[in-house]
């Protein structure tokens, strides 16, 4: 049976989060009353307020339910899981440890914890316990896509967009058809892109979203971008281009999804890392400086942006119109980059030769 001592057979882990007040209680109330009377669970909540509102919800909602039958329940109140409360947790997991059998751990980050930080906590605790992390989950209100663009960029949303891995819209049973397919269109343009977008009222998942893999969801995705590239090089085989005024954003990121792809004067390629393959964060400073600086073939990029593990956290690089920025990222999945050249450069950026620079960095 799975427990957090036997290592051959480890606790599947879930972290569910989002913003604060788009539902994610109450997701995490209908997901229990379904599983938890097929498998063992624990329920960790994290509340930023003194009170365990959250955790008392989730109690109150499977009150004389025999769905606790096998349902461990532990409220980590004022402060997050991420920082104050990171005590509170390690004590937690060695509580949970005690279990014979334990199936699956829920965590609920508090709507304001930093999720990134929260995974690599839960990474840190798979050295002593025996973890299996499973795909980040991240609910938000479906109407996000009409967000102001200024809103999007602040905390409470960035950090929770870049860590989803499947990204929930709740609440659409309150808008129009047409709003649904706003949100299934944006999530398209977010980089990084979660591995999957799904849609749904009242919290309601499916049935079998916690049996989901970072394989299989790797794979569905990869399907359906292979998928749209065959249609776009249909598009293009029937002279289709790019409408002027198109929002630059979504085009650099559609290119971002095909394997060496040349379309409308671009080409564009890409590379990835397991998220366990570490750089040192100064020197990829310098080996990104000296690639859009031309040191391959003589090659400047006119788009660059990256996502790398280093010895000083994760962080996104965005290089364009001349400059290079560096950013906390919480995106957790893996270390990837993509690029974007005009055809008027004097040659293009070889996969394996941006792969051997970058590699420089590599911590030791």
């Amino acid at each position: 049976m799975p427990n957090l001592r036997d290592f051959d057979n480890p606790t599947q882990c879930h972290v569910i989060g989002g913003p604060l007040g788009v539902g994610k209680t109450t997701t995490i109330v209908d997901a229990l009353k379904r599983r938890s009377k097929q498998e063992s669970l624990a329920i960790i909540t994290n509340d930023f307020g003194p009170m365990g509102l959250d955790g008392a919800l989730i109690e109150g909602a499977l009150d004389g339910d025999d769905a606790q039958r096998e349902l461990d329940i532990t409220t980590l109140p004022d402060g997050c899981v991420c920082c104050t409360a990171a005590i509170g947790f390690a004590e937690t997991m060695q509580k949970l440890a005690e279990l014979d059998r334990l199936d699956r751990i829920l965590v609920e980050p508090s709507g304001v914890a930093l999720l990134g930080q929260v995974i690599d906590l839960l990474w840190d605790l798979g050295s002593t316990y025996a973890l299996k992390l499973m795909p980040t989950l991240v609910v938000v209100d479906v109407r996000i896509a009409s967000y102001p663009p200024r809103a999007l960029e602040m905390p409470i949303f960035k950090n929770r967009l870049e860590a989803a891995d499947v990204l929930v819209a709740n609440r659409c049973d309150l808008v129009e058809e047409s709003e649904v397919q706003t949100f299934r269109e944006w999530t398209t343009s977010l980089y990084p892109e979660p591995l999957l977008a799904i849609t749904t009222q009242r919290g309601r998942l499916p049935a079998d979203v916690f049996d989901w893999s970072y394989d299989s969801l790797r794979q569905s995705y990869n399907e359906r971008k292979a998928a749209a590239g065959e249609a776009s090089r249909a598009a293009d085989r029937s002279h289709l281009s790019q409408p002027e005024g198109c929002d630059d954003e979504r085009h650099d990121e559609h290119h971002h999804h095909h394997d060496g792809h040349t379309h409308d004067g671009f080409s564009a390629d890409g590379c990835m890392w397991e998220a366990d393959v570490r750089f040192s964060r100064s020197s990829l400073e310098s080996a990104i400086t000296r690639l859009v600086g031309g040191e391959i073939n003589g090659v400047r990029p006119a788009r660059f942006k990256g996502i790398f593990n280093t010895d000083r956290g994760w962080v996104l690089c965005s290089y364009a119109n001349g400059a290079n920025e560096f950013a906390p990222s919480h995106y957790r999945r893996d270390s990837r980059v993509d690029w974007i050249v005009i055809d008027d450069e004097p040659g293009n950026l070889e996969k394996n030769e941006v792969r051997l620079l970058l590699e420089t960095a590599l911590a030791g």
